[in-house]
């Protein structure tokens, strides 16, 4: 339902692979090309942030920034906090979750296509694997990787095409109209925000909106990045890329990871 966009250092560099991936008559083209948004500033932006707490993952393994918030709220024109954006999970027809009932059917066939597609192969079906598992047990279901309870799933689902579309128009709702555009539009906002690591990715792909991340730091225990997503209108890919310009004036441009760091400072062999 979603689609892949780029990943670069710096908003000016995505802005440019922005103008060579578009196609003719690209909706919502600005009158120059990407990089003519450039540079943003934060004074322009309408936010509508959701609640830190109640959207980030476990936070044992994440790293809340909510700092980030106050800092915004002093830099945008408009800054609307804890807005009560629908849940992802709302997406849901007789208590089973649209998301996975779309996703395992799409595996579905998607395997049994990639399986036709290959010159020759010993399994020719989800079943096959299936019972080949069930049969060598001891080299593909080992200790702590003891089921395929997934695959069991996929190979007992049986949705018809009518089933599947109502899965997919109930996420489209939830993440559209109930959801990214019913909070832009009650609080007159450009964008939504929120953490990273939370369900919000889960709207952008619902809803087929466009979604940036923007970098805040890492994680001391191992070096892993976080930082905070926003959610655009529907062909708003420029309202996101002129933000992230914002962003990087406002919170200092990305930093190197501390690995690469790290490498950079050893001495050479050569």
């Amino acid at each position: 339902m979603d689609s892949a966009g780029p990943m670069a250092k710096t908003p000016h560099d995505i802005a440019a692979f922005l103008d060579i991936l578009r196609e003719e008559n690209t909706p919502g083209y600005p009158a120059g090309e990407y990089t003519s948004v450039l540079p943003g500033s934060m004074s322009e932006f309408s936010i509508a942030a959701v609640d830190y707490k109640d959207w980030i993952f476990p936070p044992e393994y994440m790293a809340p920034d909510e700092n980030a918030y106050d800092i915004l709220k002093l830099k945008t024109w408009k800054f609307s906090e804890n807005v009560p954006l629908i849940k992802p999970e709302a997406a849901s027809i007789h208590g089973k979750s649209c998301k996975l009932m779309t996703m395992l059917s799409d595996f579905r066939k998607d395997f049994q296509a990639y399986l036709d597609d290959l010159e020759f192969a010993p399994i020719k079906s989800l079943q096959e694997l299936i019972d080949f598992n069930r049969e060598h047990t001891d080299a593909e279901l080992p200790p702590g990787h003891s089921n395929q309870k997934i695959l069991e799933q996929v190979a007992d689902l049986n949705l018809t095409e009518k089933q599947y579309q109502e899965h997919v128009e109930k996420i489209r709702k939830v993440s559209r109209d109930e959801g990214i555009d019913y909070i832009l539009d009650k609080y007159d906002a450009d964008i939504i925000i929120g953490p990273a690591d939370s369900g919000l990715s889960s709207h952008a792909s619902g809803s087929g909106y466009p979604i940036a991340r923007m970098p805040l730091g890492y994680l001391g225990i191992n070096g892993r990045a976080f930082g905070m997503v926003a959610l655009a209108r529907k062909h708003h890919e420029a309202t996101l890329v002129k933000f992230l310009s914002a962003w990087d004036g406002t919170f200092h441009p990305r930093k190197p990871p501390p690995m690469l760091m790290d490498k950079a400072m050893e001495p050479s062999t050569v």
